[in-house]
């Protein structure tokens, strides 16, 4: 490839036929000298549809940009470590191929990423709700904007900077990752979490960029989110929370040990929510969240305790039969009483 690279895009894809040409086309930049300095990756994990023609197709066009690597199917996640194996920017960052860059702020991006030195860079993204049409900005605070800071330092405003700290918000610099020599599990949905934690507990710099670069779809019911997938598949969240246990005896400093608290404390919640409010087989759903706690428990006593009073409050939730959208109802009415 002809000019350095300043960042590349890895595009793990999984029948993608009906998506692929929006996510694709959305990351040529019309700077051309901008255009160079992105590589795309895009990831066929074995698709049994059109999604490796689209792929090439966008190849052959701009072979110094597009990449196609083909492999035999192993989840979202052997999605991402093959990418990350033949990255060549200077950063990276993971678009799904149902979604798709906001093409003006990903030049924004590229050019951002060109002078910084952050181990991990934080935007802003927007979700899309295919049914409804909306478009929902997800935002960090303005007081963190152009900012960087050290993990400790972000966990002091953790509001300020919540929206970004997801699949959708980070690009980390590629070598920073690959110095962790860290592989996400393969063959489950889910691992996003971990790929939004145990990597960035390492960060020594984080730096904060108010740009809208990631446009997430959302409201598809064949979607890894819909509630009906999710309970389906708690028993691979479960696998992703009881990795993402395994960090804490390497956690390097206090900031680590917040962040990862914070972000570890949020994915189990995720699970207590989905077993317990949105299953509508409540024992089910309760003897589920037992057997997580007792592996939680046995795993790290330290994050048992951090999640002890929570649970708590879901199993009589779901004694009583309250579902998740009361409950977000209850947590929006406090946020905006009670900050």
């Amino acid at each position: 490839m002809g000019s350095q690279k300043v960042l590349s895009i890895i595009v793990p894809t999984y029948n993608a036929e009906a998506f692929l040409d929006k996510c694709l086309s959305s990351f040529l930049v019309k700077d051309r000298e901008c255009l160079g300095k992105l590589q795309v990756i895009v990831v066929n994990d074995g698709s049994p549809d059109q999604s490796a023609r689209i792929a090439q197709e966008y190849v052959a066009r701009y072979p110094d940009v597009y990449q196609l690597l083909s492999k035999e199917n192993g989840g979202h996640g052997s999605g991402i470590n093959a990418g990350v194996e033949a990255a060549e920017g200077k950063y990276f960052k993971v678009i799904d191929a149902d979604d798709w860059a906001d093409t003006g702020e990903l030049e924004k991006l590229i050019a951002v990423l060109e002078k910084s030195t952050a181990d991990a860079v934080v935007t802003n993204y927007k979700t899309y709700h295919v049914q409804t049409k909306v478009c929902e900005e997800k935002k960090l605070a303005d007081s963190v904007a152009g900012k960087t800071l050290s993990l400790d330092e972000m966990m002091r405003q953790w509001s300020d900077v919540e929206w970004g700290m997801t699949f959708h918000g980070i690009a980390y610099r590629t070598d920073f990752y690959r110095t962790q020599n860290y592989k996400v599990l393969e063959g489950v949905f889910y691992e996003d979490q971990e790929y939004a934690t145990v990597p960035m507990c390492a960060a020594k710099k984080i730096q904060f960029e108010p740009l809208y670069v990631y446009m997430y779809r959302i409201g598809d019911a064949a979607q890894s989110v819909a509630i009906g997938n999710q309970i389906r598949r708690l028993p691979q969240l479960e696998k992703v929370i009881l990795r993402v246990l395994e960090k804490e005896e390497r956690l390097a400093d206090d900031g680590a040990k917040k962040y990862w608290t914070k972000k570890t404390s949020m994915i189990i919640t995720s699970y207590y929510m989905v077993a317990l409010l949105d299953n509508k087989e409540k024992a089910q759903g309760r003897r589920w969240v037992r057997r997580l706690n007792e592996q939680i428990a046995e795993k790290s006593p330290y994050m048992s305790a951090c999640v002890k009073k929570k649970c708590r409050i879901f199993m009589i939730m779901s004694y009583f039969h309250i579902s998740s959208d009361v409950y977000k109802y209850v947590l929006s009415i406090k946020k905006r009483f009670l900050g």
